[in-house]
């Protein structure tokens, strides 16, 4: 549990029967100190909790003043019709708002379904374009030298050529392939253990739900797509619905130190423990006793 949400254990791709592992997203704001809780809910008797304690590095977020001209929410009016077409200001701010948070309920919904191991192989590979926006970016729209909405940008905006190819970022399944709202045409992509990548804005898609795809695969051509009006793909990552860093998943380092170093390490740590255990004394008597060795926590 982080706040609210419960995040969903899998078993440890390098572990033993029993052992889980969760990846879970650290809050954006909030305090540096913070705690989550890990619930164990067996099939048999109580449900446990234990509570943990965690520390996280306090970030600077960038933030943008978008300016809003009558020209740009005349476009928003006409690719996406709204009650009110002559409210060209709320029109928009409906957009912004309320059509943004359906979609990313979608997204939570599409993702409560993910491989009980891990699909992905190394880091993901980073689309070949320029960084336009960043994930985290804290953006202020200014309508008429007034601000009128804020939002947060939750990936990664990278500019290429027109119609460039897009390629999976890893191995995984597609879950999603088709037009969703204010990101327009857009492919979602399960890559195991509630780890799901996604290309929006497309212009052209050319994968459909079902498909297993290799890292570097095409799934379709960028686009102006959605809320779009530059030629350009916007990448996400997500854990089980919520948004995080791409550029951790593209850092070999910190994927092999933070993600699958971490269950290949408590792996590790339970063998050792399993070594430690003594060996049960050979019965001399019928009222000798087999020694117990207690196998090291971790």
């Amino acid at each position: 549990m982080v706040g609210t949400r419960f995040y969903r254990g899998f078993p440890n791709p390098k572990g033993t029967k029993g052992e889980y592992v969760v990846l879970f997203p650290v809050p954006q704001e909030g305090p540096a100190a913070f705690r989550v809780e890990l619930m164990a809910r067996p099939s048999l008797g109580n449900e446990v909790k234990q509570a943990v304690n965690l520390h996280a590095r306090p970030r600077k977020w960038r933030h943008d003043n978008i300016n809003l001209s009558g020209e740009f929410l005349r476009r928003v009016a006409e690719r996406f019709p709204a009650a009110n077409p002559n409210d060209l200001l709320g029109a928009y701010l409906d957009v912004n708002r309320n059509m943004r948070k359906l979609n990313h309920d979608l997204f939570q919904k599409t993702s409560t379904q993910s491989s009980p191991q891990p699909l992905w192989s190394g880091a993901f590979k980073r689309f070949f374009g320029k960084p336009m926006a960043r994930f985290g970016d804290r953006r202020t729209y200014l309508y008429q030298n007034k601000a009128v909405d804020q939002q947060t940008h939750l990936g990664e905006d990278l500019a290429s050529l027109l119609a460039s190819p897009v390629y999976a970022g890893n191995s995984g399944v597609v879950v999603y392939a088709e037009a969703l709202g204010i990101y327009g045409q857009t492919v979602i992509l399960d890559h195991g253990l509630g780890v799901f990548s996604s290309y929006s804005h497309l212009s052209q898609i050319d994968a459909k739900v079902g498909d297993k795809v290799d890292k570097g695969a095409v799934l379709g051509r960028t686009g102006t797509t959605g809320l779009a009006f530059g030629d350009h793909l916007h990448f996400a990552i997500n854990l089980q619905g919520e948004f995080v860093d791409p550029l951790e998943w593209w850092d070999p380092h910190w994927l092999k130190d933070q993600v699958e170093g971490v269950w290949a390490g408590s792996a590790t740590a339970t063998a050792a423990g399993d070594a430690l255990k003594p060996a049960p004394e050979k019965k001399k008597t019928a009222k000798g006793k087999a020694a117990k060795g207690k196998k090291k926590r971790n």
